[in-house]
């Protein structure tokens, strides 16, 4: 993937997300290629998603599904490929942190399976994005896979 794809994903995850990944954060998942994988979805650029595998343990970094495919199911066969991926890579589970308020990716991730392991408290930044406003937890949630 060029620094061009980089900037194509970044401009249309600004678009997408409420809380979307700087330029940075997509760029340092491209130079861990060890580590972590950046794929474009073939159905019309969907999305993409980051993940990293590590000791039997998949974590998704980044899942992204772009404004115009939202609400038609592709998350639910994102995460398919992904626990496909994980199974690949011999994981046994697939770990991931979602904002406590994004209700819509919660719902998704339980309807997949997915179970709530522990909270960070106050760890993202609210949507003010300043270091005095209030703060979001993290919710950890877990997926036994194989």
């Amino acid at each position: 993937m060029s620094i061009k794809d980089i900037e194509s994903l970044f401009a249309r995850e600004q678009r997408a997300s409420e809380h979307p990944w700087s330029m940075g954060d997509l760029s340092q998942s491209l130079k861990s290629e060890d580590d972590c994988q950046i794929v474009c979805l073939h159905t019309g650029d969907a999305g993409y998603f980051v993940l990293q595998h590590n000791e039997g343990v998949t974590e998704i970094l980044n899942l992204v599904i772009f404004l115009k495919y939202q609400r038609m199911g592709i998350g639910r066969e994102v995460l398919s490929l992904i626990f496909s991926e994980a199974m690949q890579k011999q994981s046994n589970e697939v770990w991931l942190e979602v904002r406590e308020g994004n209700k819509v990716a919660r719902r998704l991730y339980k309807g997949a399976g997915f179970i709530q392991k522990g909270v960070r408290k106050n760890y993202y930044p609210s949507a003010a994005g300043n270091k005095f406003s209030a703060r979001e937890d993290a919710i950890l949630m877990t997926r036994a896979i194989g």
